[in-house]
């Protein structure tokens, strides 16, 4: 099946301008890994790695940096589980077989992936409200890609180019910091403008 197929059943699932941040110390309350992959590896979030190892190793080598700052919007196992039964892969196993063996979609995965991260700018969500109250976008490391960013009472709101599912809320959590990077967590992917048929 078209990796297209893969964004059609994602939309029943229904980041900066600034270079070079680091994570401000950490308040009160927040959560401390030594690296994103940490993190993942202790959060539920392994299946978001293995797809990244499959499709941007490049990228997987920053997530083991704990010097690396950036901002991943991150993807929770059970939204890959869904994407590949979506996908009638049947499995996440076959999915990421597909992904390693499938020039196509390693290609589209590797676009959503760092669709999900901004570089550069380790983002708390006190930063992104101060963004989204300016409406400003976030740059990510896609080439070229933006999200953009809306003030919804107290809420986050990101806009994403790709509008298969819509806006996306930024959910309250404790602020993340994962070495000099941090992880802000979404019920959706955020999918980019162009993908591969």
């Amino acid at each position: 099946m078209a990796f297209s197929r893969v964004l059609t059943g994602l939309v029943s699932l229904g980041f900066a301008l600034y270079s070079g941040k680091a994570a401000a110390p950490p308040p009160a309350g927040s959560l401390h890994y030594a690296s994103v992959s940490e993190w993942a590896a202790e959060t539920n979030h392994t299946l978001q790695i293995a797809v990244t190892e499959a499709a941007d190793p490049e990228l997987l080598n920053q997530y083991e940096d704990p010097a690396w700052i950036g901002t991943v919007f991150a993807i929770q196992d059970q939204v890959w589980e869904l994407m590949a039964k979506m996908d009638g892969q049947g499995s996440f196993d076959n999915l990421l077989h597909r992904i390693e063996t499938n020039d196509t979609y390693r290609a589209g995965f590797k676009m959503i992936l760092e669709y999900n991260v901004v570089p550069g700018e380790a983002l708390t969500h006190a930063d992104l409200e101060a963004l989204a109250a300016q409406q400003l976008p976030l740059l990510t490391l896609l080439e070229g890609q933006t999200v953009g960013t809306a003030l919804e009472g107290s809420m986050v709101t990101l806009i994403p180019a790709g509008q298969e599912i819509g806006n996306v809320t930024v959910l309250p959590t404790p602020d993340v910091f994962a070495g000099n990077a941090t992880v802000i967590y979404l019920p959706l992917i955020l999918l980019p403008e162009l993908m591969p048929a």
